[in-house]
This record gives structure tokens, C-alpha cells and sequence, in this order.
């Protein structure tokens, strides 16, 4: 598979005036699954940075689809790292929002989890 790594940079994602637009979502989380599946050197912490930074991006206060998608990127960098606790506990807090949410994608996405 070729690494994704088309992303648009945080400048271009977000702006001053629409906060954070919803399209760096579904972005940063193909960057970093595609990362997290290749895992060559920096990789791991290369998805990190870019979880750090969708987390720090200004955004509408509440907004569900930012923090469902933080909740999957967490659960599968715990993963990456080995931290199963970590993992079972993001994962199933993600499982339980998109059920609550009805997200039929990310509900199916959930259960894919082990």
C-alpha cells in the first residue's frame, strides 16, 4: 500500500473563520492509520504529532465528530504502542459513542476492533 501522505497542512484545514472544517477529520485519520499500518522508522511517533495537533486544533466547542474521530485515533495509537489497557479503555469509550451517535461507519469501524 503507498503511505498517504497527502494531508493538507493545519493551514489549510483550518481557518480563523469556520474554526476547523470537518474534512481534517476523515484526513488525519487516513494519515494516521496508514502511519500506524506501515510503521517504519518515525512512523509511531509521526501519527503522535498528528493526533496532538487535530486535538489542539480551535474548533466549535462540542464538536462530536472531531471527538469521535480523537477517541479511534487514541485507541489505535495505545495499540501501536503496546498499552493494552489504554487501548481497551479508548476503545471501548469510541464503541459507546458511535452506538449513542448512531455513526453506522464508525460503529462498524468499533466492532472491527478487537
Amino acid at each position: 500500500m503507498r503511505p498517504y501522505r497527502s494531508c493538507a497542512p493545519p493551514s489549510t484545514i483550518c481557518s480563523a473563520r469556520d474554526n476547523c472544517c470537518r474534512g481534517a477529520f476523515p484526513r488525519r485519520g487516513v494519515l494516521v492509520q496508514t502511519l500506524l499500518d506501515r510503521r517504519a522508522d518515525g512512523d509511531v511517533a509521526e501519527a503522535d504529532a498528528a493526533i496532538e495537533r487535530l486535538a489542539a486544533a480551535p474548533t466549535e466547542d462540542g464538536l462530536v465528530v472531531r471527538e469521535i474521530w480523537l477517541l479511534r485515533l487514541h485507541a489505535l495509537l495505545a495499540w501501536a504502542h503496546g498499552d493494552e489497557a489504554g487501548y481497551r479503555d479508548f476503545r471501548d469509550r469510541y464503541r459507546a459513542m458511535a452506538t449513542s451517535l448512531g455513526f453506522g461507519g464508525h460503529m462498524k469501524w468499533a466492532e472491527a476492533m478487537p
